[in-house]
């Protein structure tokens, strides 16, 4: 009895470990990783990691993942590499400059131009593609952007500026209007609010007309790339009526690759405002791609 019971015992052991290497961060069986150097345009090593399917003989698709704002690495974003191996996609993350195992120097926002930030990241982001191009397992595979919120200026301006521009993007709770309109809106819904019914809200940041500082519109009507936005009506970060508004008349300028998912209770986590459980994203996103690929 006594060994039955320690055989049983090593068994579940065992059982138990495979699962805490499949499910724990830093060894998870459903992916293989791999440390990459990127020089960036002024010389700066940016430490990156690829990721891809370990099950799969070719991913379905290709993404560098572009944060939002602040001193961010790719610690912060393990959550949505993983769901995007998951999916079937090879993944290209990294640490920001000036944070983590980055060289480069971090800008705050605060004490930096909005426009000079955007364009050093931007740069970033670019040599982050061309990395993610050069990989001989990637030839034939779609390689886009993924990110998040300040990605939403980043990714178009990086995308602008490759030969050709990526495949694809994918935008979560990006902004498509001027930073210094969205810089007036966040201050409108802030903590506590400069105002509170959101009738004036509306108003005032429609009528917000000060200097753009950087403006990514001229860039999206030269850009015709398939881009899926996922956009929260209740985010108090980005004015998503604004993106919205913007997207239309992009549509009706002839600009039909941008698709519009729209959660109405999500806020800038796209998460539900109420309940804070996540809204269905990622189900959205495989729709949009499996729609994608058979309607390039």
């Amino acid at each position: 009895m006594t060994r039955k019971r320690t055989v049983l015992s090593i068994g579940l052991g065992l059982v138990g470990c495979s699962a805490f290497l499949a499910i724990h961060p830093s060894r998870p069986l459903l992916m293989r990783s791999e440390e990459v150097r990127v020089t960036a345009a002024d010389g700066a090593q940016l430490a990156a990691t690829l990721q891809w399917p370990r099950w799969q003989e070719k991913p379905i698709g290709a993404v560098v993942l572009v944060h939002g704002s602040g001193p961010l690495t790719r610690d912060q974003v393990r959550g949505d590499v993983r769901a995007l191996v998951r999916e079937g996609f090879a993944v290209l993350s990294y640490d920001k400059r000036g944070c983590g195992a980055s060289q480069g120097r971090y800008r705050p926002g605060s004490e930096h131009p909005m426009d000079v930030i955007i364009d050093e990241l931007a740069q970033d982001a670019q040599a982050m593609m061309l990395t993610l191009r050069a990989r001989p397992e990637l030839q034939g595979v779609p390689c886009g952007y993924f990110g998040a919120s300040q990605a939403g200026w980043i990714i178009p301006l990086a995308s602008s500026r490759l030969e050709p521009p990526a495949d694809f993007h994918i935008i979560l709770s990006g902004p498509v209007m001027s930073t210094a309109q969205e810089g007036h809106y966040s201050h409108l819904t802030g903590d506590p609010p400069a105002v509170a019914p959101d009738e004036q809200v509306r108003a005032r940041t429609l009528a917000f007309d000060g200097p753009a500082v950087f403006d990514p519109l001229p860039i999206w009507k030269g850009l015709q790339v398939p881009t899926l936005w996922l956009l929260g009506d209740r985010d108090g970060s980005v004015p998503t009526f604004v993106s919205v508004a913007n997207l239309e008349a992009l549509a009706r300028e002839g600009h039909a690759e941008h698709t519009i998912a729209r959660f109405p209770n999500a806020g800038h986590d796209l998460r539900d405002a109420d309940t804070g459980e996540p809204v269905a994203v990622w189900e959205r996103m495989m729709d949009w791609w499996a729609a994608a690929r058979r309607d390039p």
